[in-house]
């Protein structure tokens, strides 16, 4: 019978926050109930290197502490990089010729 009992909880629970809205939390300014803006994409001296715009304040940040970003990885360290998050392992030599061939 517990668990009819939170299942009925439950689902009081769920149409008051659903019905409701923000419903208790209307005024405390947490940021789940606030409007997403679009924050300025921050000026960088060399904007050449950031190839998209999460790059622009991931090197803003690394600029403002003295940090240098790293050098690219090469064909190679991509592919092996790419291999060991996706399969779990290291590639084959045959894969990476595979992986290198690919324009894509």
């Amino acid at each position: 019978m517990a668990s009819a009992r939170f299942s009925g909880a439950a689902a009081v629970l769920l149409s008051v926050c659903w019905l409701g809205g923000e419903g208790a939390f209307a005024g405390s300014g947490h940021w789940a109930y606030q409007r997403p803006t679009r924050p300025e994409l921050p000026r960088l001296a060399k904007p050449q290197r950031a190839a998209n715009p999460v790059d622009r304040f991931i090197l803003d940040r690394l600029a403002k502490r003295g940090m240098a970003p790293s050098p690219l990885a090469k064909p190679e360290q991509q592919a092996r990089r790419v291999f060991l998050d996706l399969v779990g392992r290291s590639p084959q030599p045959g894969e990476i010729d595979v992986f290198l061939a690919d324009p894509g």
